[in-house]
């Protein structure tokens, strides 16, 4: 079934053509006939001299009359225009009240603009506020505005899914795995960011780690082998070998911070390090105080 505006629908024409008949039983849309009062009086009480200088309506009267409106210094060549031309006898366009169903749509918006400013302006029979208008509230076409972080949509009953109710929501505890975004309102998973064996800061580390641990047993190494030697035994042997087991864990315990994190390597890693540095420190303290008391000793029998 066709449905057609008032722009085609009554159109004689596209009758006549319709030698297939599909547009029978079709349903139409019309403006409804009107007539605004006093238009065709107004257009038909315009003159020309009343409009002096507008070029466009002098060239709506020359080509309606077939005149021309010239001055002394031009030829004359057709009908002077006198200005007293009658618009009543003419048929055209500008006299066709025919569209007036349509301009009376044009009347009405006019005139429903104008009688709302005339009420917020508060005008008697007379307009004498100078003031402007100030513009009020959008209307909005939803029935319940979106609801604000930390509420939750709920539904009115008996009314259309786009009415609800905001309910402040209760906190929720994210699991272990996810932690909130940034507005608060909903768990995500937790983006894990580890240094890699595969970067360049990494492989140094690696590398340094492995190298200070091997330097440090070399040095263990030959400390045992030359341990009854005096220079050792000079140095504090115990104290010693104690600091350099202890060097050797703080050079390893940096392996535990590079490489995918689990339970163990982050309980592991604080735990360890804190212990093998807290060992040395505690070592370096213990071979000071020995070697000041020492010079103690010596400066006592001297005196």
């Amino acid at each position: 079934m066709w449905v057609g505006t008032e722009a085609w629908i009554a159109d004689s024409q596209i009758a006549m053509l319709d030698s297939h008949n599909i547009l029978t039983g079709a349903i139409g849309l019309a403006i409804p006939k009107a007539q605004v009062t006093g238009l065709w009086e107004y257009i038909l009480d315009v003159t020309p001299l009343d409009m002096y200088g507008n070029g466009i309506f002098t060239e709506f009267w020359e080509t309606t009359f077939n005149c021309k409106f010239y001055t002394n210094n031009e030829t004359i060549e057709q009908r002077k225009c006198t200005g007293r031309e009658d618009l009543s006898g003419v048929q055209g366009i500008f006299t066709d009240m025919s569209i007036l169903p349509i301009l009376n749509n044009v009347y009405k918006a006019v005139y429903a603009a104008a009688h709302a400013l005339h009420k917020v302006l508060d005008c008697g029979e007379t307009c004498t506020n100078k003031q402007k208008p100030k513009p009020i509230q959008v209307p909005v076409s939803v029935c319940s505005e979106s609801c604000p972080p930390g509420t939750r949509k709920a539904a009115r009953k008996g009314k259309p899914v786009c009415c609800y109710d905001c309910i402040p929501l209760t906190c929720v505890q994210c699991h272990l795995e996810f932690w909130s975004n940034m507005q608060k309102d909903d768990c995500i998973k937790k983006e894990i960011e580890y240094l890699s064996y595969k970067e360049i800061i990494g492989i140094l580390l690696t590398a340094i780690s492995i190298l200070g641990s091997c330097m440090t047993s070399l040095i263990s190494v030959i400390f045992l082998k030359y341990k009854s030697t005096p220079i050792v035994k000079a140095n504090n042997s115990e104290l010693s070998f104690l600091l350099l087991f202890a060097l050797i864990l703080c050079f390893l315990c940096a392996l535990t911070f590079i490489g995918q994190p689990s339970d163990w390597s982050c309980m592991l890693r604080h735990t360890a390090f804190g212990i093998t540095f807290v060992l040395c420190i505690s070592c370096v303290l213990g071979k000071t105080l020995v070697v000041l008391m020492a010079f103690r000793v010596a400066v006592t029998e001297i005196a």
